[in-house]
């Protein structure tokens, strides 16, 4: 028989960071970087690609999905490799692969090769973005919570630094060399953070020793699986990456649809960036004391009032499709959060990377497969009327999926 002993009680314990400190600011930075150059560049590389070499838009947009389902299936090896070895030389690594994979497809002239490195990029997302920064971030910093804020405040200024940024790049040297000096800038700024900044931290269950003489203890994991909370988290997140990813790749044809202008639609999308910021603002400074578990009551009902408004919006006219952006932003900032912080509350802080990583398998397969659960939908009635109404429900089912698994979720005190 077995017992599992942390790593306090056979090592002098790993040094423990502030929510501000250097390391935390530099992960938050990279974050800002890799999602900005291994995620939202993606979209502008398109029409200069489909104008170059006559590829559909189907059939690059098929890249990015097969990336995610990459991601999917590594998010549990990077979590569990976290967890035991800590983040600095996996999520170093990996920002440097980045790196060169987008120079490597400054290089690419065939599909086949389009998609075998969007394929390693995605597997690659399972080691740089959110995830794998919060199970650093929930194992080295005492505030976690105050922490992960701090972090997607910054990371959702992503898209808003690196459009307009990669836009002025492709429209000024081509794309291929757009691609290079953005691959400089991953390699120049997380890939060397992560390895330097990173330098002291641990995983949430490193240096632990198995000593024979107690009954063996279940996996952090194993436990989590057990409980019905896991399965309603799931079930909640699962629901929102649905509702996400299903409007953010159909947002444009959608609201075409319904009438409303090309220059309405940008400048209502362009609302939910800062929206998002917002939320995530109000969370840092006014809800710091409150719980995952209390707040995601609340947030997850926000997606339903988002949808409530979309499908009313016509009538409303622009003021009305300004609420929905407002609302849905603002849901998706502090959804993040909860998301982040509400694994550690709920299941404790060790294992925390492989239980993320379980829910992040499913959340991003629900991502890859929803723009295409969306446009069959959308062909059944050639209109987005019943699509809408049935995400409405998917939305109303995630927010009971949270209720229940707050509610079911056991009193867990977090050891630092």
């Amino acid at each position: 028989m077995k017992e599992i002993v942390s790593l306090s009680e056979v090592a002098a314990p790993a040094r423990q960071f502030a929510p501000a400190s250097a390391m935390v600011i530099a992960l938050s930075i990279g974050q800002v970087v890799s999602w900005g150059t291994l995620f939202y560049a993606f979209t502008l590389f398109i029409v200069p690609m489909e104008a170059e070499f006559g590829w559909s838009r189907t059939e690059l947009n098929g890249a990015l999905s097969l990336g995610l389902l990459a991601s999917a299936v590594m998010a549990l090896p990077a979590g569990t490799l976290i967890d035991r070895f800590g983040g600095r030389w996996i999520m170093g690594i990996c920002a440097v692969l980045g790196a060169a994979c987008l120079a490597l497809w400054s290089m690419i002239s065939d599909l086949t090769s389009f998609y075998l490195l969007w394929i390693v990029i995605g597997m690659l997302h399972a080691g740089t973005l959110y995830e794998p920064a919060f199970a650093v971030l929930t194992a080295n910093v005492r505030d976690y919570k105050r922490a992960i804020t701090f972090m997607t405040f910054f990371g959702g200024f992503a898209s808003t630094v690196f459009i307009p940024l990669t836009h002025l790049l492709i429209d000024h040297f081509g794309w291929r060399q757009a691609l290079l000096a953005l691959a400089i800038i991953q390699l120049a700024i997380p890939g060397i953070f992560n390895i330097l900044m990173l330098s002291g931290t641990r995983g949430s269950m490193s240096g632990e020793t198995i000593t024979p003489s107690a009954p063996q203890e279940r996996s952090p994991l194993t436990s989590a699986l057990r409980q019905p909370a896991f399965w309603g988290l799931s079930l909640a997140l699962t629901a929102y990456a649905l509702l996400f990813s299903g409007l953010t790749f159909h947002m444009i044809p959608l609201l075409s649809e319904r009438g409303v202008s090309l220059d309405q639609t940008v400048a209502a999308v362009a609302l939910i960036g800062p929206s998002q910021v917002g939320g995530r603002l109000i969370l840092f400074f006014f809800a710091t004391n409150a719980s995952a578990r209390a707040l995601g009551k609340v947030v997850f009902l926000m997606p339903i009032l988002a949808m409530i408004l979309l499908i009313a919006a016509p009538p409303f006219g622009f003021p009305g499709l300004v609420a929905f952006a407002f609302v849905y932003g603002l849901g998706n900032g502090m959804i993040t959060i909860v998301r982040g912080a509400g694994v550690a509350e709920i299941f404790g802080t060790r294992g925390y990377g492989a239980i993320s990583g379980a829910l992040t398998l499913v959340t991003n397969l629900a991502k890859a497969i929803a723009p295409l659960l969306l446009a069959f939908l959308w062909q059944i009635g050639e209109n987005y009327q019943t699509p809408l109404h049935i995400f409405l429900v998917i939305t109303c089912i995630g927010a009971a999926a949270f209720w229940f698994a707050a509610i079911t979720a056991k009193n867990i005190e977090i050891q630092k």
